[in-house]
């Protein structure tokens, strides 16, 4: 019997994609971390290896900027390959709350994977035609004058929560597509404090930069609140955390050396808040004593009393150091969100003071805790400041950050390329351990930014 009579008929194959043309080559894909429910992330956020990889929408969806931006970046997008990327509280929020009120609203993004990131670092893959570029010289491999961000330059950026919202994308991807308005180049060098200065690759300075803008924004944006000077007196409050550390340094730049800053975090913390720039550090968990450098001290110069002190809240420990009107401080950065700190103010904020929060908070992520937090905020800013009836006869601020324009970022990079603004990291994570990541920043304990490799090193 012949081969050719015994020989079996070839099998076709597996019909392409639905989104995949007859002898198309497959689909890029890349990983990245999403979600499609409600939760937690160690309930909700799962690792994806087939995400879709990200494109430049078509120039007429290219939406322009806020008008503070030139021309020129209005129209630009950049594909920039994330190499770090940190973590923050606003993203679970975004977890706990947006799937279910997708759902709730029969919304057409419910059930869409969502990714989830504000902040990164990254090498530019590519960027869009501009609004003078040539699309058609484009399509032959030119960069185009007009952009300042080149193929292979090193950037940090910060997305917009409306951007994530609508694009469906964050930090926690591999590559990303985003318009251009939201990156600054990142610095070659470091300055140190000495001035010295060191090579970016020595530094790890994608890996720093990554923890720089939703955190370093939201502080600056408190420090302008308050309105601080020359000689001005502060507190931080909550000085340990990444809005903390940042709001310290701010502070110190601009009340300057004759000014003082105060900080309070835990005592796990004390020597490293001290080191960033306050006069002394008080312990929340222990007001009886503060932190100099290298001496614990009594405030009240007592140490007779010091397990009496011990009992003390930080609101009563302040009104007992600071009750005479010219010893209070002249404004109070709480980068915790505390509404006690803000109830008691009065005995150690000048009435002429500002009270300048990052928001009141929440004791977990659903509905009723932000919902309680959200009410708080409103009634801290419109109930009355006359103290007869209720108020704290002091000004209340809350800074929030969606999103910082371009004069913000660019400030901040300053002062951090001139070693000015440092950025403490608490720990580093693989992207493969994301969920690891989000249980240190849920504990509530994190000494500064918690930051994830997401690859390019």
């Amino acid at each position: 019997m012949s081969s050719s009579a015994t020989s079996m008929p070839t099998s076709p194959g597996p019909p392409p994609a639905a989104d995949q043309s007859p002898g198309t080559t497959p689909k890029k894909t890349i990983k990245a971390w999403t979600y499609t429910k409600g939760g937690l992330p160690r309930d909700c956020l799962h690792l994806t290896t087939n995400h879709p990889y990200p494109e430049f929408p078509p120039l007429s969806q290219q939406a322009p900027g806020s008008g503070n931006e030139s021309p020129k970046e209005q129209e630009e997008w950049l594909l920039v390959k994330v190499t770090y990327a940190a973590l923050n509280p606003g993203e679970v929020i975004l977890m706990s709350l947006l799937p279910p009120l997708m759902s709730l609203t029969f919304s057409k993004s419910a059930g869409v994977p969502q990714v989830p990131g504000y902040d990164l670092t990254g090498t530019v893959l590519d960027s869009s035609p501009s609004s003078e570029a040539d699309s058609s010289s484009r399509a032959g491999g030119d960069e185009g004058a007009s952009s300042k961000f080149k193929k292979g330059c090193q950037v940090v950026a910060f997305l917009p929560v409306g951007f994530i919202l609508s694009s469906k994308s964050g930090a926690l991807q591999e590559v990303i597509s985003f318009p251009a308005k939201y990156a600054v180049l990142l610095p070659d060098k470091l300055a140190s404090p000495s001035g010295a200065s060191n090579s970016a690759e020595t530094q790890g300075i994608d890996k720093l930069a990554a923890g720089l803008f939703l955190t370093g924004c939201t502080a600056l944006a408190q420090i302008r609140d308050a309105a601080l000077q020359p000689g001005h007196k502060v507190l931080v409050y909550g000085a340990s955390g990444g809005i903390g550390s940042m709001a310290v340094q701010l502070a110190r730049e601009a009340v300057g050396p004759e000014g003082k800053v105060v900080g309070v975090c835990s005592t796990r913390n004390l020597k490293s808040v001290f080191e960033l720039g306050c006069d002394f550090v008080m312990d929340y968990t222990n007001p009886a004593t503060i932190f100099t450098g290298e001496v614990e001290q009594n405030p009240a110069g007592n140490n007779d009393q010091e397990g009496e002190k011990a009992k003390e809240t930080i609101e009563q420990a302040l009104t007992g150091m600071y009750d005479a009107e010219e010893d209070q401080f002249d404004a109070i950065i709480d980068c915790y969100g505390s509404q006690n700190l803000h109830n008691y103010s009065a005995g150690y904020l000048k009435p002429s003071g500002v009270y300048s929060a990052c928001g009141i908070h929440a004791n977990g992520y659903g509905y009723a805790p932000i919902l309680t937090s959200g009410w708080k905020l409103m009634i801290n800013a419109i109930w009355p400041r006359t103290k007869w009836l209720g108020g704290t006869g002091r000004t209340w601020k809350a800074a929030s950050m969606f999103d910082p324009g371009r004069e913000m970022m660019d400030y901040l990079v300053g002062l951090f390329s001139e070693g000015k603004l440092r950025v403490l990291v608490d720990s580093e994570w693989a992207f493969e351990d994301v969920l690891s990541g989000y249980e240190v920043l849920l504990s509530g304990r994190a000494r500064g930014k918690i930051v994830i490799r997401v690859g390019g090193v």
